[in-house]
């Protein structure tokens, strides 16, 4: 049988749930567009398809259950009665052995092979491909770029775009999650989003099934919650739907497949599953962490998937909401956890389910102070997706605060990702800070909230200290707070802060001989403002540091010295070659490299790609493989395309 009657056979049997709702796509050029909801007119999503074969690359963006897999097997059926060739790759079967595989695959040609027919629905390699008539399109269609880590995401959409650029007669079209990723060629991609179902999708579906008089009986809250097809797909099942879409999942569990005490043992088999950053799993690890008996009904019920020893649930958020039970009945509230179920920060949806399900305020206010100091956009995303929180507004308008002021840093991929995660925040206090264009204006917004609770007050007299203020020693000392909120508003505050070289010396000093990691990088964090010799000499020395978090930091702080004073930025970058080694042995500081070149353009000093060059070249020769020196090459690109030679 020949390659096209293979996958012609295997994309009819793919079956699409009935009802078909009408799933629109709003289309943007670039990320900005994206986020900030700034769309063309939508479309059907069929012109995924028509868009893909005139541009040739589509990314679609869409939130948990925006019904992303159920289109892309709609487009591939489409495809193949337009007589294209539709190849279709789904990542939701990657487990952490594929990890492994994929880093020591050292050529894009290999990692392409290895989605092919590791993952694709008919298990071909290139050269399988090429057997197809050069006349007829091929379109792979990958979905689930979001089901492995953000690395592992990103490097798959290099693979692909390397592929599609110099495969004849071929075009992509990827799924993901709404988070910003980086293309070889930005102005070849068309980047589109999966619009919520319409009220008028919605009251047409409700009804056909139950009569009109449903519909106008559901309030505006569970109108919105059904705009998700995941979410009307089950209430057009059993007929009701809850507020949240934690209680949604916890309703379908008890009454498909388990008691209250399963739910728990299953809660704790799932948060144990997500600890190799993948959906699938091995079967008898998630019996031994929970039983035989819940597997056994999760089984019974479909919920739960089997293949050979391998289990996953049919859908991912079901997944998620069993973890995020664990989480927020067990107070495992730290930095490996979170990077265990959010897959590395590629996604937030556990965390925001967590913050669902926890309900007194002090448990929200201290599982959001976590997540911060982890990650504040996690945080971020959590306010933002959660119908329901006992988090205090305080605690929220906090992190609030911390994004706007993020907007305005030297960093350009730290002013992205900061106003991607508030422009999802539709609150009327975020749209307050959205709006802010200067730090004053984050001020009056903070003066304005009326609060009772005495540490909020105290935070906000230390946040809103004005720019070019003298500090205090105890200003310093707070760095060492064991609070989280308080020790980094305390780092972010004292670099728009005039320090004495005593006051200075106080900072190195926590940074060099200082107990606490955290507190090590928060000192690093503040150095970074204050381009000198001596603060540019033990940052460095600080690239040994046994914490990777301190030799991130300081990497970091190191490139915006070098920004920050011209004087300096030959010295820094030629201090940072010295200790390359140093930043060559932890993976994640070196990205931080590849980040925190990229200075927002108008505070660039002169030939700043020039002066980055040594270090991408040095760096460069380290790379074990072909592999990751061409992201060497990338970001050297995208360098002189933003700030030229």
């Amino acid at each position: 049988m020949d390659v096209r009657t293979r996958i012609k056979r295997a994309v009819n049997e793919l079956l699409i749930p009935t009802p078909e709702f009408r799933i629109e796509v709003g289309w943007g050029h670039d990320y900005d567009q994206l986020f900030e909801g700034n769309l063309s007119p939508p479309t059907d999503v069929f012109a995924l398809v028509r868009t893909a074969l005139a541009k040739g690359y589509v990314l679609l963006s869409g939130r948990g259950g925006g019904a992303k897999t159920v289109t892309v097997y709609r487009l591939a059926q489409y495809a193949l009665r337009n007589d294209v060739v539709p190849i279709v790759v789904s990542l939701k079967n990657w487990t952490g052995r594929d990890y492994d595989i994929w880093q020591a695959a050292d050529s894009q040609s290999v990692k392409l092979d290895f989605l092919l027919s590791r993952f694709g629905l008919v298990p071909l390699r290139a050269l399988d491909i090429d057997e197809i008539a050069l006349d007829l399109i091929r379109l792979v269609l990958l979905d689930g770029l979001n089901e492995v880590n953000s690395r592992t995401g990103q490097e798959v959409i290099y693979t692909l775009e390397e592929y599609i650029r110099f495969a004849p007669s071929s075009r992509i079209i990827v799924t993901d999650r709404l988070v910003r990723r980086s293309f070889v060629s930005p102005d070849r991609w068309q980047l589109a989003v999966v619009h919520p179902l319409s009220p008028g999708e919605i009251r047409k579906q409700i009804h056909s099934r139950f009569g009109s008089k449903r519909f106008t009986d559901l309030s505006s809250d569970t109108t919105e919650l059904l705009s998700s097809p995941y979410f009307l797909n089950a209430f057009l099942t059993d007929g009701r739907i809850a507020t949240t879409k934690s209680e949604e999942f916890k309703t379908y569990f008890l009454e498909h497949a388990l008691t209250n005490d399963d739910l728990d043992l299953a809660a704790r088999g799932a948060f144990e599953a997500y600890k190799c950053s993948s959906v699938t799993f091995q079967l008898t690890e998630f019996a031994r962490n929970s039983s035989d008996e819940v597997v056994h009904r999760l089984k019974e019920s479909g919920a739960l998937r089997v293949k050979d020893d391998s289990g996953y649930f049919d859908h991912h958020l079901k997944h998620d909401y069993l973890a995020a039970r664990y989480l927020a009945h067990h107070d495992v509230w730290n930095d490996q956890t979170f990077k265990y179920v959010s897959f590395d920060a590629s996604s937030f949806e556990t965390i925001m389910l967590t913050l669902e399900q926890i309900d007194t305020a002090d448990r929200a206010d201290r599982f959001l102070r976590q997540v911060y100091d982890w990650n504040i956009y996690g945080a971020g995303y959590a306010i933002a997706e959660a119908r329901k929180t006992a988090a205090n507004r305080e605690m929220q308008i906090v992190i609030l605060a911390m994004l706007a002021e993020r907007r305005f840093d030297i960093m350009r991929r730290t002013v992205e990702r900061a106003t991607d995660t508030l422009n999802l925040i539709k609150t009327p206090d975020a749209v307050r800070f959205q709006t802010a264009r200067v730090l004053q204006d984050i001020f009056l917004v903070l003066n304005d909230v009326n609060s009772t609770q005495r540490w909020f007050r105290e935070w906000r007299t230390m946040y809103t200290r004005e720019p070019g203020t003298r500090a205090t020693d105890d200003d310093v000392n707070c760095l060492g707070d064991p609070d989280s909120i308080t020790g980094w508003t305390s780092s972010n505050v004292l670099k728009r802060l005039i320090l004495t070289d005593a006051q200075q010396g106080m900072i190195r000093r926590l940074l060099q001989g200082g107990n606490d990691a955290v507190v090590r990088w928060r000192a690093a964090h503040v150095l970074g403002a204050f381009p000198n010799r001596v603060n540019a000499e033990v940052l460095l020395i600080a690239l040994s540091d046994e914490a990777v978090s301190v030799r991130f930091g300081s990497t970091r702080s190191l490139v915006e010295i070098a920004a920050r004073d011209p004087n300096m930025t030959d010295d820094v970058f030629r201090g940072l070659i010295a200790h390359v080694a140093d930043i060559a042995e932890h993976r994640s500081v070196v990205e931080e490299v590849q980040r925190a070149v990229f200075i927002v353009p108008e505070k660039a000093p002169p030939r700043w790609t020039a002066a980055v060059f040594p270090l991408i070249n040095v760096l460069e020769a380290k790379s074990t493989s072909a592999y990751k020196a061409e992201q060497w090459d990338r970001v050297l690109k995208e360098l002189v395309t933003i700030y030229g030679m």
